[in-house]
């Protein structure tokens, strides 16, 4: 689920740098397939990359029973769990557990945000000097109001995104360049008060990061705020006739009980 929160934010930054800056092939692409079938092109690669980066951590452990004396009743049968000599191999902590997770989860998405941002804040910079210079009132102008409004909340969101996960990046990093002392120490390498602090830090930053996204969409995106407060509504609603259904029966029942009285 991790890698897929963080692919999703990579792809959504590759949306709406394709409608920012190749409006043109970005209306084509839209015309071309229904929502539903983009939205599965954007997804589904996101999918299968996540469980083929993380399908391995399936296999570091290994379901085994084991026989515990019991004073009362005698030998009874524990299911616990070890690790695997796959997770012992030396090669596969360095290559995977290490620089895998650093380039898979740190460096591509970080990189490419951060040119996705770069070039949708001067997509954004050059499509309002254009409006203001030929004013809005067509309808292509209105829909390019719209994209540029959604990715003004993409560029928040990825802000937000690198400040909360650039802690973990540099955490990784530390590791990687420490990976000879861990290997060496076989388990009992023991980490600088300064890293597990930071650890738990990470952690809070990426809570909070997992919390803003839904804050800032419906803070800065107005059919967002429009489409929430419906489902707030229908909700209110269907509650509301749920109880005075609840109240109708519970007065016929009652009306029952003192008829048969």
């Amino acid at each position: 689920m991790f890698c897929t929160s963080l692919y999703l934010t990579l792809v959504l930054g590759l949306e709406r740098y394709l409608a920012v800056c190749f409006p043109t092939s970005y209306r084509e692409f839209t015309l071309s397939y229904s929502a539903n079938t983009r939205l599965l092109l954007y997804v589904s690669p996101v999918v299968l990359i996540s469980i083929l980066l993380n399908i391995s951590k399936y296999f570091e452990t290994r379901i085994v029973n084991r026989q515990q004396e019991n004073i009362d009743s005698g030998d009874t049968t524990m299911i616990d769990m070890e690790l695997t000599e796959l997770f012992r191999d030396p090669n596969y902590i360095k290559y995977y557990s290490f620089y895998t997770r650093l380039i898979a989860t740190g460096i591509i998405p970080v990189v490419f945000l951060t040119f996705f941002n770069i070039k949708i804040y001067q997509g954004i910079k050059g499509v309002r000097t254009r409006m203001e210079q030929n004013g809005v009132g067509s309808r292509r102008q209105q829909e390019a109001i719209s994209e540029l409004n959604l990715a003004i909340v993409l560029v928040c969101v990825v802000v937000v995104f690198l400040i909360c996960h650039i802690p973990r990046i540099l955490l990784n990093m530390f590791d990687v360049l420490h990976i000879n002392d861990i290997l060496r120490c076989e388990g009992k390498y023991e980490s600088p008060a300064w890293f597990k602090c930071m650890a738990g830090f990470n952690h809070l930053l990426l809570i909070l990061n997992s919390s803003c996204n839904f804050i800032i969409y419906c803070s800065l995106n107005q059919n967002v705020k429009e489409y929430l407060v419906k489902v707030i509504s229908r909700l209110t609603l269907r509650f509301r006739f749920m109880g005075r259904e609840e109240e109708n029966h519970g007065i016929e029942i009652q009306t029952l009980a003192t008829t048969e009285v």
